[in-house]
């Protein structure tokens, strides 16, 4: 019995450090931007579609894109603020192990930003894989 007992200690050791192994494996990703973008939506604080902002107001950028199948996911948005520009490169990852048909993904991105400029317009620019895509807004002193 206690030969048994051995093989089993030994077999369910190779086992949990296999599964260890496996799972130090699910957590590499392959990064990359985000797929393609469709549009871009601009809203004032009060969460209307807006086509002008005021100097220090917040306002939202709704980034409507997609990714090249579901195991691909927003993880992370870079913002690079400009004297009179807004450059957003929305990023993406997929776990390297993961298997997932090859169907067109839609995504939407939130951004939170405030209008520091005092120039007239302010240019929002979207930065994908396949293309940039620029909105301006006017900038209005309140």
């Amino acid at each position: 019995m206690k030969f048994n007992m051995r093989i089993a200690i030994v077999f369910m050791t190779f086992v949990i450090i296999g599964c260890a192994l496996i799972g130090v494996q699910d957590n590499e990703y392959i990064y990359d931007k985000i797929w393609d973008v469709e549009k871009i939506v601009i809203k004032d604080e009060t969460g209307k579609i807006a086509d002008t902002i005021g100097v220090n107001h917040r306002f939202k950028v709704e980034i409507y894109g997609y990714l090249p199948d579901p195991c691909w996911e927003v993880y992370k948005t870079e913002v690079e603020e400009l004297k009179n520009e807004f450059k957003i490169t929305p990023l993406t990852r997929r776990q390297k192990t993961k298997i997932c048909a090859q169907v067109i993904q839609p995504c939407t991105v939130f951004v939170d930003l405030i209008a520091k400029s005092n120039a007239d317009t302010l240019k929002i620019s979207i930065i994908s894989k396949s293309r940039t895509i620029t909105k301006t807004i006017k900038v209005i002193q309140r």
